[in-house]
């Protein structure tokens, strides 16, 4: 299965990122700095998308998803050594922290990746 990892667990991430990724069939680790959203996610593995209309409005279940903490390093970092696709819904404020992480994941997969991409044996 596919996994993605969206730094961004808000209207952006998950109502367009996470929900087009998990609609796709793909696995999405949200990671976010609110607690109670990020285990609420952990927990039900899952999330309820709202679709407004002019004719009213529609659940959708966005299944296969899992949501981490930014401040727990090693989970995210460990998470994007397994992803094959990493996207951020982040104010630019909070950018700076996301991008100490993503050069950290990309570090660590770089010790995990020969050269040309292929993994070391």
């Amino acid at each position: 299965m596919s996994r993605a990892v969206v730094f961004g667990a808000g209207g952006i991430g998950r109502g367009f990122v996470g929900a087009l990724f998990g609609s796709a069939g793909w696995r999405v680790t949200f990671v976010d700095v609110a607690e109670p959203l990020v285990a609420r996610l952990a927990a039900d593995g899952r999330y309820r998308q709202v679709v407004v209309r002019d004719d009213g409005e529609t659940f959708v279940e966005i299944p296969g998803v899992d949501a981490l903490l930014l401040g727990d390093e090693a989970a995210v970092v460990g998470a994007l050594i397994d992803a094959d696709i990493v996207a951020t819904a982040v104010g630019a404020e909070n950018l700076p922290p996301v991008a100490r992480l993503l050069a950290a994941g990309l570090e660590a997969r770089a010790g995990r990746v020969g050269p040309v991409g292929r993994a070391r044996v």
